[in-house]
């Protein structure tokens, strides 16, 4: 029982980061709600609802996640979060190469196209 009241007594001091994070996260017009908005212009709130609510399960996902202490996890061997640092670079570099070579029209879909990828959409949506 001791070493549980030690457990959530170190944590304690990170509440307060934590709860910042979480609102700041949520109530700040980032990315994820300048595509939730411009997917409902164009393609209406009932296509959306899928991107919408994959996005905060995802949102969700990141704040468990962040409460479960994986921070710790990925930062108690030096290398692995040197590697991860690499990977995350490696991963932009070919989303830029993928952003700059892809079709100038490959974003018109029909409304037919939309509601058949609503489960793309949810996925989509959680991964953001």
């Amino acid at each position: 029982m001791r070493s549980i009241l030690e457990t959530l007594s170190s944590l304690l001091p990170l509440i307060l980061p934590l709860t910042l994070f979480s609102l700041f996260a949520t109530i700040t017009p980032g990315p994820n709600n300048v595509l939730l908005t411009a997917s409902g212009i164009h393609f209406g709130y009932r296509q959306t609802l899928p991107f919408i609510l994959g996005i905060r399960v995802g949102i969700a996902l990141l704040f468990l996640a962040l409460a479960s202490g994986i921070g710790s996890i990925i930062l108690s061997p030096a290398n692995l979060h040197f590697d991860l640092k690499i990977l995350g670079a490696i991963y932009l570099v070919y989303l830029a190469i993928k952003i700059a070579f892809s079709p100038i029209n490959s974003m018109a879909t029909t409304n037919t196209q939309t509601t058949q990828n609503s489960v793309a959409g949810f996925r989509s949506g959680a991964c953001l």
